[in-house]
Formats: structure tokens, sequence, C-alpha cells
């Protein structure tokens, strides 16, 4: 057998026993036949000369499906739309049994390209609507939107020019009604798109594109439209703030994000286009502020939903994008992003975007009246489901937490690059030979070469803890297939959610649930609102089970392309009764019913509504930010440099690691004061503590004078014996050429008043790339000796700079590397290290840690450092450590250590049994350090990074490989070949940040920090007792923003206050309760004491201001 084949087969059986077939997964859904149902709807795509891809990039997009009770039975019926072929209602009969009305209800259509539709009761008369958007090439009538009134009499008269709402002169996808001015009324908004798909990856100036108004000739600005009250509608999208755009919006989805009564709006834009994020002022107007309120979005956005995915009561947000899971596809599918281009993108207003799904997750107001979210699509496992569409956000098995269904597939895989670099040869000989012959085999032709593969569907169950387990059986989502638009509704009324997809050149897929066979419960609300929104869209629904909430907000739009029943449907699990429902209507009104029991359908009546009684609550926190407590403020200023330019298949910048803080009484009055280290071109600084509690920065000409050196590590202590705390400072940083004088580190002599003055002649004369100081007696002979820890050199990555051990000699220091620690120059890329007698015998040992290194021990035998790191237990321990701490968290009299790492929220992912790979060598003979990450699938080795950017740092791949497919079959060896043999070869087992708890005796164990904590890297700890109860608590904070754009940021931490049990538990508090907030890039953070009881934490951020909090 070909021995490429074979691979695809193996890793295909990889992929199949991976995603869990083999395991038993619960039967949520069975699929229901087309010969009982009678769903015999097929949205067939036909490509002909004048309508294939090449005249409208969209005709793949597919359709939607609509879901609601249209003959008031109580029995939901559905209605789909079909791209270029007759719509068709489906009348419900019960037992999942359906009845095709289309072309006596009227609703069949009249040509054109249908999208997305929706129900809405628009002329509130209690019967529901049906509102269909149409894009397309086409003009005049086949452009315009249909609104089809319900008549009652399951007959539907079309009226949207009547309203309004047809929609002539833009290419329509999707809309929703909502409320957006809390006048009692539904207005709408209309997602469109241009089909002019030259300027689908153009980058614009965004504020040329809001500002100009011949951007909107091109029909793909959103609306807004009012409601009049008269069954008219206008258009206020200029005074509403909706801004002009040329985007290619898919998914508009509405909730009440800020919790303030108002809905707000999200858009989920395809292509280069920015989504958008719309909060609602209270006036009739919005401000859109994605930038402000997400990290970072995805890239592709398709399909979206809004729902409360970890029961905090806050709604989330869930964007899915087009990221393969499976390996050989993501080498085969989409083009490298190149760092001009993204960083273009940033600086012409556009938002840092991602090709995999992100789900944002609502952590509650701050301030300005705006939430704060983060994004943590890789944590939940949920971050790629290949050209996905609609997800559904639900309670599909009823235990209480809300599952994600996600549709897949696409006719043609038009990002398959090796079909696009065939497709482009052929069109340019096909122009050359015959240019104005193109028939229907030429056009077949061009379109052979994309493939054409179904995908299967997925199914996600909430664990409970923010993550998600795959469970995507054949049993619960079907055969592979092209599948768009999805809706929910509970069909056979027993309680549970069934599932209707439409798919492309496929029957229809019904699934009946199967849920309420296991034994769990459930609560059906049904919402009869006020007399101009008949079924109380936008209302909310609380559900409050002994410590637990479940909120639910009620509209139909949801998806892609489509809309659920307007019916809330909530799981209780194996609770059998609700220890209080409560319902907020649109305009405040509220209702609460006590003791309410399971598995029965609950009606809300706007009539029986109360006006709420809202009561101010005064906010408590541990944590407050103080500003202007430092004179002046300091902001540190990193100059950017593209690390990547030395090496590109670097993970991350290595620049950008600052500013490193360091506490000490400089002047011994007794308060604590401290320094900042400042980035290349910028002086660190010293601030000394006032009795009035602020911090007063100090004039220190010496440091000034050293600002061309960047200060990557900072530590006090007392060098010369004289009983004043002295400065080291270690410098480096990776863009520093290796032999500049600006590499030599530093130490400043304390004059005994907080005056720094430089000791030229205490150092040694080397030049490194320092990274961490720590200060230990390690001769016991009365004084400070230090060990200095070294990352990288500039273009060398991951090789180690050199680490020392300095012996003071009377306040002189003495490289003793080579004879009291040779265990130091084998360490790794050092981050951190702390002196510390972790084997209690009396003497100083040191523990390590560093990005692919171990935890390092190094054990102190008579004045000469020995890595005891496997007799320790800890050989195992590789990750990409940046911090540790020392503390006694358990009040035992011995010492713990918390350890900051990388976190789970990341691309990359690595375990004892299969470690994260790294290797480095000059693979292509150019004099440069080549690096290549791997992981591990089915005990083979495969690259991380694509053919394009691969290529890029080592150009014979390209020769050696000329199509993406034999990059993609190809394993690390038959890429690298023998040379691998000689490469530094290094691994990472774990990316948790821990505790390592101190059991005495030697003996240690570890225990990793709870979930929040692993949702971004670590690079700061502070412990302390921070509530005052008697009790260790843990804070937290770090971000990495400067990763290669290909790689999500990890910038979910928001800073964590970890609050201790005394028994070695930690329970999280959110940020909105403890009152720490630092989103930044953050670095450094460091606690000084004001008083016995009182202190403050002062957090060091990458390129912002020092942020000061009091507790």
């Amino acid at each position: 057998m070909d021995r490429g084949i074979c691979k695809i087969l193996v890793f295909g059986l990889f992929l199949f026993l991976s995603k869990g077939y083999c395991q038993d997964i619960p039967k949520v859904f069975k699929q229901v036949a087309a010969q009982h149902s009678n769903i015999h709807f097929e949205n067939v795509v036909e490509e002909t000369t004048t309508f294939n891809y090449y005249t409208f990039m969209h005709m793949y997009m597919g359709a939607g499906v609509a879901v609601g009770d249209f003959n008031k039975d109580k029995l939901p019926d559905i209605y789909f739309t079909a791209n270029k072929g007759d719509n068709t209602l489906y009348l419900n009969k019960g037992n999942l049994q359906f009845l095709d009305i289309a072309k006596s209800a009227g609703v069949q259509g009249n040509g054109g390209f249908y999208t997305g539709v929706t129900t809405v009761d628009i002329n509130n008369d209690g019967w529901l609507d049906i509102y269909i958007c149409r894009s397309g090439p086409e003009t005049d009538a086949l452009q315009r939107n249909l609104l089809y009134i319900n008549n009652g009499d399951l007959t539907f008269t079309e009226s949207s020019s009547s309203y309004g709402l047809s929609e002539f002169m833009s290419h329509s996808i999707q809309s929703s009604f909502f409320d957006y001015d809390n006048d009692g009324d539904l207005d709408v908004y209309i997602v469109n798109t241009p089909v002019d798909f030259k300027m689908a990856n153009e980058v614009f100036d965004l504020n040329k594109i809001y500002n100009d108004p011949s951007f909107k000739t091109y029909g793909g600005a959103d609306k807004l439209y009012r409601n009049n009250g008269d069954l008219t509608f206008t258009d206020v999208s200029n005074e509403a703030g909706i801004l002009p755009d040329i985007f290619f919006g898919l998914t508009v989805s509405i909730a009440d994000l800020n919790e303030d009564g108002w809905k707000d709006i999200y858009v989920s834009n395809d292509f280069s286009g920015p989504d958008l994020l719309y909060i609602n002022n209270q006036n009739g107007t919005f401000t859109e502020r994605a930038k402000q309120m997400f990290s970072h979005i995805s890239n592709y956005s398709m399909g979206a939903d809004i729902g409360d995915v970890n029961n905090d009561g806050l709604q989330d947000i869930f964007v899915l994008d087009m990221l393969p899971e499976d390996y050989k596809r993501s080498k085969t599918s989409m083009s490298m992003m190149p760092r001009d281009v993204m960083y273009n993108m940033v600086q012409s207003g556009y938002h840092w975007q991602y090709m995999h799904n992100v789900l944002q997750v609502n952590n509650g107001v701050f301030n300005e009246n705006a939430p704060s979210f983060q994004e943590l699509g890789y944590f939940a496992g949920i971050e790629n489901t290949d050209w996905s569409w609609s997800c559904l956000i639900a309670d599909f098995d009823l235990d209480g937490h809300n599952d994600i269904h996600v549709t897949n597939g696409i006719l043609r895989d038009v990002t398959n690059m090796d079909a696009r670099i065939k497709q482009k040869e052929y069109t340019q000989e096909l122009k050359a030979s015959n240019p104005n012959n193109v028939g229907v085999e030429e056009l077949k032709k061009a379109r052979a070469f994309f493939p054409s593969v179904k995908l299967s569907n997925y199914l996600f169950k909430n664990n409970g803890d923010l993550t998600f387990t795959d469970i995507s059986s054949s049993e619960n989502v079907g055969k592979p297939s092209f599948s768009n638009g999805s809706a929910y509704a509970d069909f056979d009324n027993d309680g549970d959610l069934d599932l209707v997809c439409n798919n492309v050149n496929d029957k229809a897929f019904l699934f009946e649930n199967r849920a309420s066979e296991l034994g769990n419960h459930y609560l059906k609300v049904i919402v009869k609102g006020a007399p101009n929104n008949h079924f109380g869209y936008g209302s909310k629904v609380k559900l409050t089970i002994g410590n637990t909430l479940q909120v639910k907000e009620l509209l139909s739009t949801r998806g892609y392309f489509s809309a659920s029943e307007p019916i809330l449907h909530f799981g209780l699990g194996k609770v059998g009764k609700i220890d209080k429902v409560e319902i907020t209507w649109p305009d405040g009104k509220q209702q609460i019913l006590q003791k309410v029991r399971a598995d029965q359908e609950l009606v809300f009546e706007y009539k029986d509504a109360k006006a709420s009684v809202t009561k101010k609550v005064e906010k408590s926190t541990l944590l407050r930010e103080v500003p202007r407590l430092l004179e002046p403020d300091f902001v540190h200023t990193d100059i950017s440099n593209d690390d990547f330019n030395d090496q590109v298949l670097l993970p991350h910048k290595l620049s950008s690691t600052g500013p490193c803080m360091a506490v000490g009484d400089v002047n011994n009055d007794g308060l604590e004061d401290f320094f900042v280290g400042g980035a290349t071109w910028f002086s660190g600084a010293i601030y000394v503590q006032k009795p009035s509690g602020k911090f007063e920065r100090t004039a220190q000409p010496d440091l000034e004078v050293d600002k061309k050196s960047e200060d990557t590590a900072a530590h006090f202590f007392d060098a010369n014996n004289d009983g004043y705390l002295d400065l080291y400072v270690a410098s480096g940083s990776y863009e520093a050429e290796p032999d500049s004088s600006v590499l030599h580190d530093r130490l400043y002599i304390n004059n005994g008043t907080g005056q720094f003055v430089k000791d030229e002649d205490a150092l040694p004369p080397s030049k490194n790339y320092g990274s961490c100081i720590a200060s230990l007696d390690f001769d016991q002979d009365g004084d400070q000796d230090l060990f200095v820890g070294g990352r990288t050199e500039k273009g060398k990555y991951p090789y180690a700079a050199p680490s020392y051990i300095l012996q003071n000699e009377n306040g002189s220091f003495k490289d003793v590397t080579p004879t009291r620690g040779k265990d130091v120059q084998q360490l790794g890329m050092v981050t951190d290290a702390i002196s510390t007698d972790f084997d209690q015998d009396g003497d100083d040992d040191l523990i390590l840690v560093g990005e692919w290194m171990p935890i390092t021990f190094l054990k102190n035998e008579n004045g000469y450092l020995k890595n005891v790191t496997g007799s320790m237990g800890f050989s195992h321990t590789a990750g990409w450590w940046n911090t540790i701490e020392a503390h006694d968290l358990d009040n035992d009299g011995s010492t713990d250590y918390v350890l900051g790492n990388l976190g789970l929220n990341y691309k990359f992912h690595a375990s004892k049994e299969k470690p994260f790979h790294i290797y480095a060598h000059d693979f292509d003979n150019t004099g440069t350090v080549d690096i290549v990450l791997a992981k591990d699938m089915d005990n083979e080795l495969f690259p991380v990074r694509g053919k394009m950017c691969s290529t890029e740092q080592m150009p014979f791949i390209k020769e050696k490989f000329p199509t993406f497919t034999g990059f993609a079959e190809a394993n690390l060896t038959d890429i690298l070949g023998q040379s691998i043999q000689q490469a530094l070869h290094l691994e990472v087992q774990e990316f948790q940040s821990i505790i390592i708890w101190n059991n005495g005796k030697g003996k240690f164990s570890i225990q990793p920090l709870p979930n929040e904590a692993q949702y971004s890297v670590v690079n700061g700890i502070v412990c302390g007792d921070f509530d005052q109860d008697g009790k260790e608590d843990i804070l937290l904070a770090g971000n990495r923003f400067e990763t290669e754009v290909e790689t999500s940021r990890s910038d979910a931490g928001n800073g964590l206050l970890l609050k201790g049990n005394g028994k070695r538990n930690f329970v999280p508090v959110p940020s909105r309760i403890s009152g720490f907030f630092a989103p930044e890039n953050v670095k450094s953070l460091i606690r000084i004491k004001k008083s016995k009881q009182k202190s403050f934490v002062l957090v060091g951020a990458n390129n912002e201001r020092i942020k000061t909090f009091f507790n």
C-alpha cells in the first residue's frame, strides 16, 4: 500500500478514536427517518454558467430554518428556506410527522437567492409571521426581502413593502426582531452584505469606511428599523449609531449583555471584517465597543449564539469560524496569516482576529456600563469544528447545563490550497487558449479541482466547569453532510429539545431528543407578552435552585440563518422542584413564583406583572484600584521589535517581558519601596513610600545613564553588608545583539539614603541575556551571593543563555559557576528562581523554573549546588514556567510554592503521555537556528506550523513538498530527514499552573490550581491573607499578548484572587467581587506593606502604566 495512503488511514483511525467513538457516548438524539417524518425538503444548489462560485462567492452558504407554532395547535411547525428553489412550510401533525403546506399557504416565494429566516408576530394579532432575507446577484423584485403575514387560517400574505421592510437595494442575510428602545414594540436589525467580493479580504481604514458615504452604494450596510407602532418601520441606522460598513455579515445575536435592561447587538462578520458589538446607550443609540469588550475575536466569523454556559446568570457568546479539527485538513486549507497583514489590520482599526471558534465568557460589568469578556474557546475544547455554520446553545440533555450543537460542511472546499493553485493555473491556461468560450464543461473542470467532502456535525456536552466533551456520534449528529441552518423545538411535546438542520443537496435532518427518557427533569416556560409584543420577545427568565442559577432570554433568531421556537426550555437534572422562577419583562416589570414543580409547561402573562423595586446595592470589594498613588505615574514603554525577523517560527516574542519589579525598604524608614524596570531607551525608577500611602519617584542619575539597557530582572539585597539594600539589575531582551554592551548587568550601591550609585567594578565583565536573580548565602560566610538566570540569545531560541553563580567577596562578585555550580551550566531557559531551604537542612537551596524546563531543584551540598530534580520526583514537569513564589499556604510551618505556567486556554497541549515538542537546528544549512514545534499523533510527531510559514524559515520544504497535501501527510522525520538526529530536542509535559505542597521530610506533592487560574498565562503571584480570615490566599495575574500571529494571544487573564480555606483548597473569586481587575499584558506583580494588615498590590504590564490596588 502507498505509504501516504496508509498514513491517512492510520490518522483517520486516530481521529475516530480520539473523538471518543470507542467510549460510552450518551445517546441524546435519534435521527427521524424522512419516511416517517415526511420531511423531504432538500436545499438543492447547482452551478451554472451564469450562477456559480465565480459570479457569486456566497452560493455555497446554505439556507435557514425557522420553527414556530403557526396554527396555534401547540405543535411547532417548520419553515425551510431554499437558496434557489421553493421555500417549504411543514405543518406538525404530531408523532414527529409533518405535512408540506407551502403551496397552499402561499409561502414558497417567487425566486431569487434566499438566505436567513426568522419569526415574529409583527402585527400583534397573536399569530407568528415569517420574515425572509434575500441576497444574490439579482436586482429589483428578486432582491427584496419577504414578510409573510399569518392570516390565521394557514395562509399568508406577503407584505414587506407596506411595512417598509423590503430592504430594496440591499443584500440581506438575516434579521432579528427585538425592542431596542424599550417602547413596548418590536424593532428589527437586518444584516446585509455586499455582493462585490473583490473587497472580501481587503483591509481598509475603518474610519474611512464608517465616514465615507460612497461605501453605502455597495448595499452591504446593516440596518436598524424602528417600529413606528402603526405597522410601518423607519430606517434609523444613522441616528442610532449603526455604522455603515462593507463587511460580510452572517449573523446577528441579541441579548442584554451588561444587565442594564436594554438589548445589545452582536454581529458576526465573515472574511476580514471585524465583528461588531453595539452596546445600547439607553437613549435610542448604540456605541460599537467590540475592541473594548473583547481581547480578541474570530476572523472568519460564521454563526453565533448567546447563552449562559457556566450558570452565573450572565450571557456568554459563542462564535464559529473555520478551523479544522482534522490535522490534514488544517494543513491543506487556508493560507498563513502574514505578520504584516495582521499588524496592518490592527493599525487600521480592526481587532486581533484569529481563525478559530471563540467562546466569549461574560464576567460582568466593571466600569462604563460595559461587560468584560474572557475568550475561553481553547480551554473549553470547542475551538475547532471545521467549516462551521450554525451553533445553538441549549440544554439538550436536560442536566442543567447548556450544551452546544454545531452544523458543518461546505459543498466545495474553496480554501483547499492545492486546488486553488490548480484552478489558478487552469484559468490562466483557459484565458490564454480560448478566452471567449467558457461553457459548462470548462466550469465543471474548474469546479472539480475543489474537493467536495461532507463533514460531521458536532454535539458538545457541557461538563459544568466551562469544558465540553465531544459526543458527536453518528447517532447524535447524523451522517456527514453539508449542514447549514439549524433550530430547536420540542416537536413532540415531551419536554426536551428536538433539532432540525437544513442541508445542501441532501434531505434535511430531523432529530428526536431522548433526554427525557434518561430521568432528567425539565421546565418549559411560555410567555404571553404585552399587547405590542405578544410572544414576549426580550423577556428574561431566571431559575434559582439552591445556590445555582439558570438564566435565559427569549428571542427567536439564533445560530445561522435560523430561528428557534420562541419558548424557553430549562433542564433540571435530577431536581424535582425549583426554589424560585422569576421573569423580567422588557419594560422591567417582574413576576416571581416560589417552589415550582418540575416537568410542566409554565405560563407567564404580562397582565400579572408588577413594577420591580430596584434596590441599590453598595459594592464592597477586598481590593480596590486606587489611581494616582504614584507621583508621577510610571508608564512602561517598550519599543516594538519584530523578533520573528530573526526566527520566523518562534512561538512568541521574547522582547516584551517587562516590566520587572522589586520590593524593599531602600531608606530604612520602615516603609517598603519599589523599583520598576524600564525597556530599552527608558530608565527604570525607584519609588519611595510616604506615610500618606503615596509613592514618590526619586531622582536616580545612574539609572538614567544606563537606560540603553533593558531591565529584565531586579533584586534588592545587601551586597556589601552595610545594612542598606542595594539593587542588582539584570540586562537582556531578545532584540539585543550578543556582543552589545547593553547586556552588562548592573549593581547599584545604596548610599544609605535611598540614593543608588553604580559600582562599575563589582560584577564580572560578562554580557548575557539575564532573566531572574536570587540571593542566597550558599557558602554560609554571612554575606549574600547571587544566582543570575539566563534565558536565550537573539536568534538562538530555544538554546539557553548561560546562568551564573556569583560568589560575594567583600562586595565584589566572582563567577564560580564552573566550580560551585557545574549543574547550573546545563539548566535551560530560566525564567525565575527563588532561594529556599527546600530540604530543611539549614542552608540555602534554589528552585528554578523556565521555558521548556522541568521544575528544577538545586540542593546546596557544602557550598556546591547539585541538580537533584530527578531524585525529588520532578523530572517530568517541563513546562513554559514563568514565575515561582514561596509561601506557607497552609500554615503548617513549612514553605509551599506557587508556580505560574502557560495555562490550558491555548493552542498547544501537553501531558506526560503526549508531550509537546520542539526541535532546533540549522536544518537548511544557512547559519541560523531553525525551530520546529511538533505534537504527537498516534505515536508519530507532526509539525504544528503549516507549509507556508515553515517554508519561509526553511526554503527547502517548498521543493521537497510541492503540494500542501504532501506536506500534510509527512511526519517530522519525513520533513527534516536525518538532520533531526543532531537537533536540540526539548519537551513540555505540563502547561497547568500549580501549587507544590511541602509535606515535610523532603516530600512534595503537586496540585493544579483551579480551572479559573488556567485561563491564561500566570506571570505574577503574591500570597497573603487578603480577607483577613486567618487563612492564606493567592493573587494571580498575567497574559501573553506577544504570540506569533497564527496563535491566539493568551489574553484571558483578568487577575484572579484564590481564597484559601486553610485546608489546601482555594475558591476562585471573580474580579467583579474581589475588585482585582488586571486584563492588561501583565508581566509582574508585587505586594507592598502599608501597615500590619493593609497593603498595596502593584501590577506591572507591558506598555501600560503601573496599576495600584489597595487591600
